[in-house]
């Protein structure tokens, strides 16, 4: 498992997404909805480019009501258990085990 942070959601390193994908895998994670954040732009680029892995957007999918950040990372489904979680879920689907 590798990890790749984005600073600049307009300018991704298209050759490290490259990389990534040839891992087989692909989460995004972040605290923006996955529609409009991050992982819909990795996933127009891999869609765009035709680049085939398996991919997960993580993140804000419908906005919740006001909460400290523990409770809405949690409401969310986005508390670092939860990313452990849907990782571990993917790699079992798929017959590899983390």
């Amino acid at each position: 498992v590798g990890v790749l942070n984005l600073s600049c959601p307009l300018c991704p390193d298209e050759e490290n997404i490259r990389r990534a994908a040839e891992t087989g895998y692909i989460f995004t994670y972040e605290d923006h909805n996955v529609r409009t954040g991050i992982g819909s732009l990795i996933g127009a680029y891999l869609a765009e480019n035709g680049i085939r892995c398996r991919f997960r957007r993580i993140g804000v999918r419908q906005y919740g009501v006001s909460a400290g950040p523990d409770d809405q990372y949690r409401a969310q489904h986005m508390h670092e258990d939860d990313l452990e979680e849907a990782i571990r879920h993917t790699l079992a689907q798929s017959g590899r085990i983390l």
